[in-house]
C-alpha cells in the first residue's frame, strides 16, 4: 500500500462509515478495538481460537475511549531491545484498516464471505474457521504491522529515508492548511484529527497515524 494509497483509503473509510449504518458502531463513532490487556474472568471464546489470555476473549470491544486512557496507550507490543513499537491505540487503526480495506475490495459482495456489515462483527464466524470477523481483522492487523514493521527496522538499518515526495505527503498530514485538512474541513470535521477519529475511533491521535504512515512509506508497501 503506497502512501496516497493508505491517504484516499482515510478518506473512503468516512464514507463509508455513512453507507454502514447500524454496522458495528454508529457513523459517528466506530466502536473501539483493543487487544486485551486484562482478560475477563471466564472468557467467552471461539472454540480452539488462541491459547493465552489475549487471544482468549471472544469480544475485544469498548464503548469509550481517548487518546489518553490508559488502556489505549497500554503497550502491547516491544522490539527486540525493549522499546515499544505497538499501543492499542495503533492496534485500533490497524483493525479499521483491515475493515475497511476489505470492504473496498468486496464492498457488497462481503456478505457472501459471511461479514454483515450491519451486525457487531464479534458475533460473527468468518472465513477462518473458529474465528469471528473481530478476530480476523484484529490477528489480520496484528500479522501485518509484525511483517511491515520488521521491514522498516530493516530499512532504516540499511540507511534508506523518505523520499522528497512522501516526506511532502507526510508533512502534508500534519499542515493545518494542506490537503488532508481540507477534506476534513468539507466533510465537516473542525480538524484532521477529528477527521481520523471519526474513521477509526476516538482513541486514536494524528500523531499514531503519521508513525504508521512513515512504517509504510519507508518500506514503499
Amino acid at each position: 500500500m503506497k502512501l496516497k494509497s493508505l491517504i484516499a483509503l482515510l478518506l473512503a473509510a468516512a464514507m463509508l462509515l455513512g453507507l454502514l449504518s447500524g454496522c458495528t458502531t454508529s457513523p459517528e463513532e466506530p466502536e473501539t478495538t483493543t487487544e486485551a490487556t486484562e482478560p475477563s474472568t471466564e472468557p467467552e471464546v471461539i472454540d480452539n481460537y488462541g491459547k493465552n489470555d489475549v487471544t482468549a476473549l471472544a469480544n475485544y470491544s469498548i464503548t469509550t475511549a481517548s487518546p489518553d486512557d490508559e488502556n489505549m496507550s497500554a503497550v502491547i507490543a516491544v522490539d527486540a531491545d525493549g522499546n515499544p513499537v505497538l499501543t492499542n491505540r495503533v492496534m485500533q487503526l490497524l483493525y479499521w484498516l483491515e475493515f475497511y480495506t476489505f470492504m473496498s475490495s468486496y464492498g457488497s459482495y462481503a456478505v457472501y464471505f459471511g461479514l454483515d456489515a450491519s451486525a457487531p462483527l464479534a458475533g460473527q464466524a468468518s472465513l477462518t474457521e473458529n474465528r469471528t470477523w473481530e478476530q480476523y481483522f484484529l490477528e489480520a492487523a496484528s500479522l501485518n504491522f509484525a511483517e511491515q514493521y520488521a521491514l522498516y527496522c530493516r530499512a532504516k538499518a540499511d540507511g534508506f529515508t523518505l523520499s522528497e515526495e512522501d516526506q511532502a505527503y507526510i508533512d502534508d498530514i500534519s499542515n493545518p492548511a494542506g490537503d488532508l485538512a481540507t477534506s476534513a474541513l468539507a466533510a465537516g470535521y473542525e480538524s484532521t484529527e477529528a477527521y481520523i477519529q471519526a474513521s477509526f475511533g476516538p482513541g486514536v491521535t494524528l500523531e499514531d497515524y503519521l508513525y504508521y504512515v512513515e512504517i509504510l512509506s519507508l518500506i514503499h508497501i
